[in-house]
């Protein structure tokens, strides 16, 4: 193959490489914020929407330390 055929393979290479790396990172923070989140909340960030405040007749907060880990 002559310098620009492998030039040319070589950047659909790289395209299909960054498009695979972007989809990769997009499950990674959509996996993240539904274990953050409820999930319609995380949708509703996700989608660029405001998410309205709700309120809770009682709620209960876990707080928690890692030995090690902070």
């Amino acid at each position: 193959p002559t310098f620009s055929e492998i030039k040319s393979r070589v950047s659909r290479l790289d395209r299909r490489m960054l498009a695979e790396s972007v989809a990769s990172s997009q499950n990674m923070d959509r996996d993240l914020l539904l274990k953050m989140l409820p999930q319609r909340v995380a949708m509703q960030l996700r989608a660029g929407n405001k998410v309205e405040p709700e309120e809770f007749e009682s709620v209960t907060i876990l707080f928690s330390d890692i030995v090690g880990f902070t």
